[in-house]
């Protein structure tokens, strides 16, 4: 199935029709290979993660009690690993990072 681009121009040269069976064959190959010999990088632990986007964004403690609505208290036990990020932790933290709630929590 083709992406739907509206009304957007298509990126990169136009291709016939056996230029895209071609192009869809080699991407389902190499995504058989990957799935077979790439390993999965490991999972950054829910407060590690909290860490680096911190540092990455230059948020400050003060800032992520604000996102979440509490004092910076919890945040310092957060970052211990001595509380952990709720559900609803996590959902406030991805809005405000722009990523996935998942990087969050324990799945």
């Amino acid at each position: 199935m083709k992406p739907d681009t509206g009304n957007r121009q298509p990126v990169g040269l136009a291709l016939n029709s056996d230029q895209e069976d071609y192009l869809d064959a080699l991407s389902t190959f190499v995504e058989i290979y990957e799935d077979e010999h790439i390993e999965p990088p490991a999972k950054i632990p829910p407060r590690e993660m909290l860490r680096v986007v911190c540092a990455e964004t230059n948020t400050t403690q003060t800032k992520i009690a604000e996102v979440l609505g509490v004092s910076e208290g919890p945040i310092s036990l957060l970052l211990k690993g001595e509380r952990q990020i709720t559900l609803e932790h996590a959902k406030k933290l991805a809005r405000h990072f722009r990523v996935d709630a998942e990087l969050f929590l324990h799945l």
